[in-house]
């Protein structure tokens, strides 16, 4: 991964987001090229559909990932 502090900041804002929803059991870390944070429920949230979310929306975590990819780079796949 060539900028592991994008993916840290971007996993950071998701975290934010469902802040009440899920906590963070394990903070964003590097394993090999992949970016992984565990997160968990919150046990006392309760949301039905007709509510929506407390705090965020699966479109809003969606955009928010979606708008932060990694650009592409043409030369890596010439190396395949």
């Amino acid at each position: 991964m060539r900028h592991p502090e994008l993916g840290k900041k971007i996993l950071d804002r998701v975290a934010e987001q469902l802040d009440g929803v899920a906590r963070v059991e394990t903070e964003p870390r590097l394993d090999g090229r992949n970016m992984v944070m565990v997160l968990a429920p919150e046990k006392k949230v309760r949301v039905s559909h007709s509510e929506g979310h407390a705090n965020a929306s699966s479109g809003d975590i969606k955009t928010a990932v979606q708008g932060h990819r990694a650009p592409e780079h043409p030369e890596a796949e010439g190396s395949k």
